[in-house]
């Protein structure tokens, strides 16, 4: 038997409709549910990370704090270096007292010197009359230290005037033997503030009662402070002199 169903359509439709709403606010409510629990998680991550965060902050700032200070640091030792650079040439060159201290004191007592004198030759071997006592720059022993942007000027400068050069020693004098004065030459050559030592000439020469060589030579001075070829064995022999001088 059929079933036969005498309500309009438009009952039908209404009911079905009731359902759909049904179900749409069911989805809503899961949904709603799920942005909650979503967002409550969220918000505790927040939370903890905030937390770490701050636990994290002072070692940050610590951290920051010495990569500034060691940065501060190596500038200052870059300055300190350019500085004590600067006063080591300042040494440069050797004082004379040294010098003819390093010329007299192996000289044997048959061996007399006439003249000494001690000049500054360029590169090319030309020989410049200027005083070698030290570079032409005036110096103030009690003034304050050069400012740090012109302290690497300054030894540019230093190093221009005196890197292309070389401190001689003239020698001339006059000996009894031959082989005295050739022993004095030689014992001038292992002194370590002399780099070369060269008799230039000789010439024997006969007085009333004793006979006599006249000799002529050339001393070349090793580097200064700082300069190229400056050698420990040169220092040494600097601090055994600097006493006597």
């Amino acid at each position: 038997m059929n079933e036969i169903d005498f309500l309009p359509n438009h009952y039908r439709q209404q009911s079905a409709n009731r359902k759909g709403h049904a179900w749409r606010g069911v989805v809503i409510a899961l949904f709603g549910g799920l942005l909650l629990l979503i967002s409550g998680w969220q918000y505790r991550q927040r939370q903890a990370a905030e937390q770490a965060l701050a636990n994290i902050m002072p070692h940050y700032q610590l951290a920051t704090s010495n990569i500034a200070r060691i940065q501060q640091l190596q500038s200052a030792l870059v300055e300190a270096e350019k500085a004590a650079n600067w006063y080591a040439y300042l040494d440069h060159p050797w004082p004379r007292s040294q010098v003819i201290a390093a010329v007299v004191g192996p000289m044997p007592e048959n061996v007399s010197l006439t003249e000494l004198r001690i000049e500054r030759e360029a590169g090319g071997g030309e020989t410049s009359r200027r005083p070698v006592a030290g570079p032409q720059v005036a110096l103030n022993t009690e003034a304050a230290p050069p400012q740090r942007a012109a302290t690497e000027r300054d030894l540019t400068d230093l190093r221009r005037q005196c890197d292309d050069s070389r401190i001689v020693v003239h020698l001339a004098g006059a000996a009894t033997e031959t082989a005295t004065l050739n022993r004095y030459f030689t014992e001038l050559a292992e002194h370590p503030l002399i780099r070369k030592a060269t008799l230039d000439s000789m010439e024997s020469t006969r007085g009333e009662n004793t006979a006599a060589v006249r000799f002529r030579g050339r001393l070349e001075i090793a580097p200064g402070y700082g300069q190229k070829g400056h050698t420990p064995q040169a220092l040494r022999a600097d601090a055994a002199v600097g006493g006597e001088a």
